[in-house]
């Protein structure tokens, strides 16, 4: 049984090694080779915005994971290019496929979001997430494939993560012995996916053999506040970026324009309950200071 893992990113690599530490076959499928792959993995080169060449790449698996990203401006263009060959290749292959999605399409939550959060988005990029994700689950539901997982998981932070809200504004800041800064609202929760959590709680999902179908799962992760995080990572006070600053800065940065757009993402809690998954796989998320370690 191959288990094929589409991107080899920031959570990629880390999920290849899971597999693999789990004595699984892995094929990892990316444009050029990447350092580090584990012993035993194979490496599949392929676009894959490119049908065929997916198709190809995802022959023999019993279980495909779509991990691939693209910078935020190439969002619209790549990703239902991507998403087509995904699908096409999961579905030649016979294969249950987990995708890796983000929060975005449940838009502003009422309290914390779980599986039952209805999808509320409220920009484009929420909209473009929910139709990605719409459309994985459809193909499930139509039997397209035996089975597929949409895996929600919350801002990244971890090895290798550098352009995520936590990476660039705040570890890139202390490593560079800046002050470190947090959007909108200091003393809100606000949920944090470290990425070897994530590549974990997708491995464990892909390895159980007891589901089919569409679902939705939360993967479980740390919450704290923007205060707590910024004390956590740099051991000294932090600023914060009022939503008037990000306004100004948006019209010389696209990504201060698109970070002042998801101001509602920081303005109140914004957390993501796991629980679900946590108590199928019984996956914790790393504590704070040990991740941040």
């Amino acid at each position: 049984m191959t288990h094929v893992v589409l991107g080899a990113g920031q959570t990629g690599r880390p999920l290849a090694a899971a597999l693999a530490a789990a004595g699984l076959g892995v094929r990892v499928v990316s444009r050029t080779r990447p350092a580090g792959l584990p012993a035993g993995a194979e490496h599949r080169g392929a676009d894959l915005t490119d049908v065929d060449a997916t198709i190809a790449a995802c022959a023999g698996a019993s279980v495909v994971y779509h991990t691939a990203g693209a910078p935020v401006p190439q969002w619209d263009r790549a990703f239902p290019a991507v998403m087509a060959s995904v699908l096409a290749g999961a579905a030649a292959a016979s294969a249950r496929l987990v995708y890796l999605d983000n929060l975005y399409a449940f838009g502003p939550p009422e309290g914390a979001i779980t599986e039952a959060s209805p999808p509320n988005p409220v920009e484009a990029k929420g909209r473009l997430r929910l139709h990605l994700a719409e459309l994985v689950l459809g193909a499930a539901g139509r039997g397209d494939l035996p089975g597929a997982t949409v895996a929600h998981a919350a801002d990244f932070f971890g090895p290798g993560v550098r352009n995520s809200v936590p990476g660039a504004l705040v570890l890139r800041a202390v490593e560079a012995g800046k002050v470190p800064r947090w959007p909108v609202a200091l003393d809100e929760a606000h949920s944090l996916a470290y990425t070897p959590d994530v590549a974990a709680a997708l491995a464990a999902i892909g390895a159980s053999a007891g589901w089919s179908g569409a679902r939705r799962r939360i993967i479980a992760a740390q919450a704290p506040t923007g205060r707590e995080f910024l004390a956590a990572a740099g051991g000294r006070p932090g600023a914060v970026l009022s939503l008037a600053a990000l306004r100004v800065a948006g019209i010389f940065s696209r990504g201060a324009r698109d970070l002042a757009g998801l101001a509602w993402q920081y303005d109140r809690p914004y957390v993501a309950d796991g629980t679900l998954l946590r108590q199928e796989t019984g996956l914790v998320p790393t504590p704070l200071a040990v991740a941040l370690a």
